[in-house]
């Protein structure tokens, strides 16, 4: 599900209420306890499917051919910037909650990718050991083949610990914290949730499209959900770009409403051009302020009959935005047909 609205709306609290409310950390929930050392979820007022569902998952889905497949809480959140810091080994004990330590991101995606390779590498069948690695790289870009990444995993440095190296669209040959903070984003927060292997978990982001660009921000959601297994993602966003890419059954839309915050279910941007979701969302022009300001001061002059002062205002906001733009366009339509 796909929760968006306006700063303010309480879009992130709603995600913490939610990790709060799934807690397995000893917290108490109306009045019962869940452990994160012994998974005993007791029933409750709120959720008692959801917790039943859960306890139930635990039972009997332990470890599926070696995969860990009990249920996790994940929760991804919001950072502009990452620290960089050399990992020498991951934490992969199991636990019920998991709050990804963004400081963390990029050493662990680091060293994960690394062991990424070199484990594909071992299982192949192939004799020769440069088609052995060659078809674990593109394993590995393959996650991300629908992002438009231009910059992509090329090999590992065998003489500085294995470190992955990155190629640019300029040819250049780099480190993970080299890249671009779009592609920090992106490579850091997708290979944390490789590192947990999520199945039937409920995964909670807050704003996944920081720093990333549109073409990026419209697949995202698929890149996430081909990770792991049977996952209910809950995702926070700004971005028409993601809301555009997801069913409108997923969307839900807070706005204010007489002190409130209410909930919109009928947004029907599914695949929609991004002007109309911007509308759906209640903007009802994107244009800057001042664009639409000096438009409104041209349309005035057409309207009291002013054609000169109409042709000065047209000529300047075409020097501006140019004389392609359609509602330019046809104001300069309606100044020379009214003239003649």
């Amino acid at each position: 599900n796909v929760i968006a609205g306006v700063n303010g709306s309480g879009k992130t609290s709603l995600l913490n209420y939610i990790l709060e409310k799934l807690s397995a950390n000893g917290r108490y929930i109306n009045g019962n306890i869940i452990r994160d050392d012994n998974i005993e979820i007791n029933q409750t007022n709120w959720g008692n499917s959801i917790y039943n569902y859960i306890k139930k998952l635990i039972a009997e889905n332990q470890y599926i051919n070696g995969i860990h497949t009990s249920p996790r809480v994940i929760y991804i959140p919001s950072n502009m910037t990452f620290s960089y810091q050399a990992k020498s080994m991951l934490d992969t004990t199991y636990k019920f909650q998991n709050i990804v330590d963004t400081n963390s991101l990029l050493g662990n995606a680091e060293f994960f990718i690394k062991e990424y390779v070199i484990s594909k590498e071992r299982s192949s069948l192939k004799s020769n050991p440069k088609e052995r690695t060659k078809d674990a790289i593109d394993s590995f870009n393959a996650i991300f083949k629908d992002s438009n990444l231009i910059t992509k995993l090329i090999n590992l440095d065998m003489h500085n610990s294995n470190k992955p190296i990155f190629e640019t669209i300029n040819k250049d040959k780099i480190t993970i914290d080299k890249l671009s903070s779009g592609e920090q984003q992106l490579y850091a927060r997708v290979v944390a949730l490789m590192i947990l292997n999520p199945y039937n978990s409920i995964i909670l982001i807050d704003e996944p499209e920081i720093a990333l660009h549109p073409k990026w921000q419209s697949q995202i959601m698929d890149i996430y959900a081909n990770i792991g297994e049977n996952n209910q993602f809950i995702v926070t966003t700004h971005s028409p770009y993601i809301i555009s890419s997801v069913p409108n059954r997923n969307i839900n839309f807070l706005i204010k409403e007489d002190n409130k915050i209410v909930t919109v279910n009928n947004i029907t941007a599914y695949g929609r051009d991004i002007n109309w979701v911007l509308r759906e969302m209640g903007l009802e022009n994107t244009r800057p302020p001042k664009i639409l300001k000096k438009l409104e001061e041209c349309k005035e002059f057409l309207e009291d009959d002013n054609y000169d002062e109409a042709e000065k205002c047209i000529d300047e906001i075409e020097s501006i935005i140019g004389n392609n733009d359609r509602e330019v366009m046809a104001l300069r339509n309606s100044l020379e047909f009214w003239r003649e």
